[in-house]
């Protein structure tokens, strides 16, 4: 079950990472459309994805361990989660090394 973990954890960081990867996107690219709304719906837009990036992202990263305690299987909620977090810092790592060495 273990190595299955580590698949699932690595599965929830990566789809993590490509979301924020596409907020990030979306967030750089969507300045010239906000230049062209009223100002009060562009924060309403940006707080909204805000929300949703934190329920998105939390479901992902936070959402099976916690099913999983709740189902009594606290030590591989814990594992889980750790692996999840693991797999996105090494996700982080790469992309710092990759932006460190175009430098």
């Amino acid at each position: 079950m273990k190595n299955n973990s580590v698949i699932r954890a690595l599965g929830h960081a990566a789809l993590t990472f490509l979301y924020v990867g596409a907020v990030a996107w979306f967030m750089s690219n969507a300045e010239d459309a906000f230049d062209v709304i009223p100002e009060i719906f562009a924060g309403i837009t940006m707080l909204t994805l805000f929300v949703i990036s934190a329920a998105v992202t939390g479901s992902l990263v936070v959402g099976r361990p916690i099913l999983l305690y709740l189902e009594g299987k606290k030590s591989e909620a814990i594992r889980f989660f750790g692996y999840t977090l693991g797999w996105l810092f090494l996700f982080l790592l790469s992309i710092l090394s990759f932006v460190l060495l175009q430098s």
